[in-house]
């Protein structure tokens, strides 16, 4: 499931702030039964939860000109990832870009993987903790 944090927020029927609010919210929706949680946050990256364990990432700022598709850009990246059978770190930074570069333009695609490896190397990503502060 992939809920950017409005929709995570109308979901706990609570506005969550910070990125601790965010992880908890994820927690408990994963406590109903759905495996994967990546939660969306424009700007300030991705959170996903799976087996138990959250990734964030993170991408450069980027020029956006429309945002509309960027989260359906990121689960298909996600997906392409768990086809592929990639690691988590690829995958999580492979969608953050996918999604990244599609806020840059109005029409949907890529012209050019490279233009998606080479952004993919600007992501950061990294496993966090449920307790890391607020963000």
């Amino acid at each position: 499931m992939k809920p950017n944090d409005e929709e995570l927020s109308h979901w706990a029927e609570r506005h969550l702030t910070t990125k601790e609010e965010l992880l908890q919210a994820g927690r408990e929706l994963q406590a109903t039964g759905i495996e994967n949680i990546v939660i969306s946050r424009g700007a300030e990256g991705v959170l996903w939860l799976k087996d138990g364990v959250w990734m964030a990432s993170q991408p450069p700022r980027m020029k956006v000109v429309s945002t509309v598709g960027a989260g359906d850009t990121l689960v298909a990246g996600m997906c392409w990832a768990e086809v592929n059978e990639w690691d988590r770190e690829t995958s999580l930074s492979f969608a953050t870009a996918l999604s990244a570069l599609a806020v840059t333009q109005v029409n949907v695609g890529v012209d050019d993987i490279a233009q998606v490896e080479a952004l993919q190397r600007e992501i950061s990503v990294k496993q966090i903790n449920d307790n890391e502060g607020t963000g």
